[in-house]
């Protein structure tokens, strides 16, 4: 009786743990080639618009510039700095904002992340993450970007997350390859399993106590 019940709590407490965790998508790594300004002074502005409580992680930032800490302003909820790590947190209609002032070298790199809440599609657009390089406050613009001069967008929040990169010969931009990123299961995967064996214990426990 007593395995069985607390075999049945155990339950209970996974189920809450799965619903309550955070799923978040696969992360991305951004190259920039930043050669063609370097020695530059520019901004750095991560951007997060979301009707929804999602989030964006910004890690593994990498570059052989110099970051200027005293430059840092930030916009809505926003936790870290970088080269650390940032987590820009919904919901906020206008942009949640990080940005930083960087000397730039010959490049920079940054992993990002996105949680997977998912937006009410009938009233609002996907949740959006934006990133941009400013120069006296106003976005680099090339040939083929936006008109607000983004280095990439990344609508999430729906079924297919798209990630749209704007490539040029002044900045060239392109998906990187995440690295470190072991393969090992993931904590919804995990607590699945739990789930799986403790339900398996049941029988056991069950026709135990009727000994």
């Amino acid at each position: 009786m007593w395995i069985g019940r607390m075999a049945r709590a155990c339950i209970a407490m996974l189920a809450a743990l799965c619903l309550a965790s955070p799923v978040y998508a696969a992360p991305i790594a951004i190259i920039v080639n930043t050669t063609s300004l370097m020695g530059t002074a520019v901004d750095l502005a991560f951007d997060l618009t979301a009707s929804t409580a999602n989030t964006v992680k910004i890690t593994d930032f990498s570059s052989d510039g110099i970051l200027d800490e005293s430059s840092i302003l930030t916009d809505g909820d926003v936790t870290g700095t970088l080269p650390g790590s940032i987590v820009l947190t919904g919901p906020g209609f206008l942009p949640i904002q990080y940005s930083e002032t960087i000397l730039l070298g010959d490049s920079l790199t940054f992993t990002f992340e996105t949680s997977a809440l998912q937006v009410d599609l009938q009233s609002f657009a996907p949740d959006n993450f934006t990133f941009f390089i400013l120069a006296g406050g106003v976005p680099i613009t090339d040939v083929g970007r936006p008109d607000d001069g983004a280095l990439l967008t990344f609508d999430f929040g729906i079924e297919s997350p798209v990630l749209t990169v704007y490539s040029s010969d002044t900045l060239p931009v392109r998906e990187g390859i995440v690295s470190n990123n072991v393969a090992e299961p993931g904590a919804l995967a995990l607590v699945i399993a739990a789930l799986l064996a403790l339900a398996a214990m049941l029988p056991v426990a069950q026709f135990q106590s009727r000994k």
